[in-house]
């Protein structure tokens, strides 16, 4: 019987492909009507990142359409620059570097590669309910349709049906008490030279922004926002709303974002900012979780999707390896959980740096230098160097 997927984003795609490399059938079911490309913002793919994609064949495809970042510049609320970090020599040092992405061309990619391998991809099948025998599971999706399969993959994000069954009830993620807005303009400011990424610790909000090769710049805000926003409360801000609020949380901030900002269309999405960690368990007999559904990170350590790259690559070489059981699940666990839970609690500090108040932002300036060297230390050698399981003639034990 085949392997059901639960999710046709970043790690569901990777995964159904992934699977098919090792010789898995695998059928992808998506609750949105069609697995079309995402919409949503951009992200930076790492290293570890670009190496997963090497082994489900997407990672030229996924350079060729980004580009490559040469780096990040820091800048206080005075526009003055606090510090750097060079990226120019990360193919040397990892075997791969970083690459700027708009997330509706990085699940493009994904799913055309999913496609090509011959992956079933359903839209309309919204998770209701989960079924499991000795043998078998069984899906039951809204609207009526039921799936069975030999196992159950949920890739099926932070807010996961699937994981509400394999832990007995709901687990809510961690709010970290800011709120993200992301969008795009349509020109650069002028006089700022393409290439970093530029990241402003405003006087009261934090912005990137991201000059791509075709002159559109790329931006997001992160903004405190004390409590936990309800269900469509972001969603229900206008984007006139938006546009007046961000201009005013940096109106005492480099020049350069405000024209960014007015140049800008309606921003493309406003999230809250949260991470997960520490679910009790990843799996049972015949069903398993997967990328953000196991473990969330908040986008301040840059790590999201390529962890979920790396899960689809880890557990189709595990399910390849021991089978399409609770062996192969639990070994991916062990494998995988003590490096996502270590890198979600480096990118929680770095959500914790970003609006540290006027006192924190004086050491913050003085220190930031100093502290840059020591975490680009860290993130390399916890993120960075990791290398994938070959996926290419692995050996198989599924039934």
């Amino acid at each position: 019987m085949t392997t059901l997927v639960a999710g046709a984003g970043i790690g569901g795609l990777a995964l159904g492909t992934a699977l098919s490399r090792v010789g898995i059938e695998a059928e992808i079911h998506e609750s949105w009507p069609e697995a079309t490309p995402g919409a949503g913002a951009f992200l930076n793919l790492s290293p570890n990142g670009m190496k997963a994609l090497r082994e489900i064949g997407a990672a030229d495809s996924v350079a060729d359409t980004g580009s490559p970042s040469t780096g990040i510049e820091f800048y206080n609320h005075r526009g003055r620059q606090i510090g750097q970090l060079d990226s120019s020599e990360e193919a040397i040092k990892y075997g791969a570097t970083n690459i700027m992405i708009r997330r509706a061309d990085l699940h493009r990619i994904l799913l055309e590669t999913a496609q090509s391998a011959g992956v079933t991809i359903t839209g309309g099948h919204r998770l209701e309910a989960v079924e499991e025998t000795l043998d078998q599971v069984q899906v039951a999706f809204s609207g009526g349709d039921v799936a069975t399969g030999s196992v159950l993959i949920g890739a099926d994000g932070v807010h996961s049906q699937t994981r509400s069954y394999v832990v007995g009830g709901d687990i809510d993620p961690k709010y970290l008490g800011l709120v993200d807005v992301a969008g795009f303009s349509p020109m650069p400011p002028p006089g700022i030279i393409p290439g970093p990424q530029r990241m402003v610790f405003g006087r009261h909000a934090f912005f990137s922004y991201y000059i791509a090769p075709s002159g559109e710049t790329w931006w997001f805000c992160n903004f405190p926002h004390a409590s936990q926003p309800r269900p469509g409360e972001l969603q229900a801000t206008t984007p006139e709303q938006w546009r007046d609020s961000l201009l005013d949380l940096h109106a005492d901030d480099p020049p350069q974002i405000v024209q960014i900002l007015k140049e800008s269309a309606a921003p493309v999405g406003a999230w809250p900012l949260t991470d997960l960690a520490n679910i009790p368990t990843w799996h049972t007999n015949r069903v398993c979780l997967l990328g953000d559904a196991a473990h969330a990170t908040s986008p301040s350590a840059g790590q999201g999707a390529s962890l979920a790259l790396e899960d689809a690559v880890v557990l189709a070489h595990q399910m390849a390896a021991h089978g399409k059981n609770k062996r192969a699940f639990a070994a991916f666990e062990t494998q995988r959980r003590p490096r996502v839970e270590s890198l979600i609690r480096l990118a929680r500090r770095n959500s914790n740096t970003k609006t540290p108040g006027a006192i924190g932002g004086l050491f913050r300036d003085l220190l930031l230098p100093v502290f840059l060297r020591a975490g680009a230390t860290a993130i390399g050698k916890q993120a960075y160097t990791y290398q994938p399981p070959t996926l290419e003639n692995t050996p198989s034990a599924h039934a």
